[in-house]
């Protein structure tokens, strides 16, 4: 599965290459990419004391770098419903989902993970359709709630609300890719 979102409040896009590995039909494996135009944020305590005087703390957030997330969650399916764990682009992450039809082309997904330490559970809320053959359009919100970004140059809060679409492709497809007959 590869695939992108245009995210507009992180002033940027959101791509990803995932492969779902499936040992029967009720369970699967997913590992993927993900490059997150909001970098990663890292946290620095620093407590500093002169003379054995009174102690300052300071905490410093800092988004350091705009490198790639990682995936690796387990998922099984009870019927129409999807369940998922596991890490979720860097972030320990549950997820729910339901099918509409038995193939899996149109659904809705609910994934809530944590950003870090100290910091409320976020909720990713999502539908995704498959249009034709391997081709599919997705739409949701990335955060639950208002989020504030920089957006060309301007500080702006809104819903962190997304569009995008991908390509997936089966054992199926894979076989008549790779045939070299």
């Amino acid at each position: 599965d590869i695939g992108a979102w245009k995210v507009p409040i992180y002033n940027g896009s959101k791509g990803f290459f995932r492969l779902q590995i499936a040992p029967n039909p009720t369970r699967y494996y997913l590992v993927g990419i993900t490059n997150d135009p909001r970098g990663r944020n890292q946290r620095t305590t620093t407590t500093t004391s002169v003379n054995g005087g009174p102690s300052t703390v300071i905490i410093e957030d800092k988004n350091t770098e705009k490198g790639l997330e990682i995936t690796a969650m387990f998922g099984k399916y009870f019927g129409p419903l999807d369940l998922s764990v596991g890490l979720l682009e860097d972030q320990g992450a549950v997820g729910i989902g339901y099918w509409f039809d038995p193939a899996r082309r149109y659904g809705i997904h609910l994934d809530v993970y944590s950003l870090g330490t100290g910091k409320p559970l976020t909720e990713r809320l999502y539908a995704k359709a498959t249009l034709y053959s391997s081709a599919y359009i997705t739409a949701g919100v990335d955060q639950w709630g208002k989020y504030t970004g920089v957006v060309n140059g301007q500080t702006k809060t809104d819903w962190a609300w997304f569009v995008g679409m991908g390509l997936y492709f089966d054992d199926d497809d894979l076989k008549y890719l790779l045939a070299f007959k």
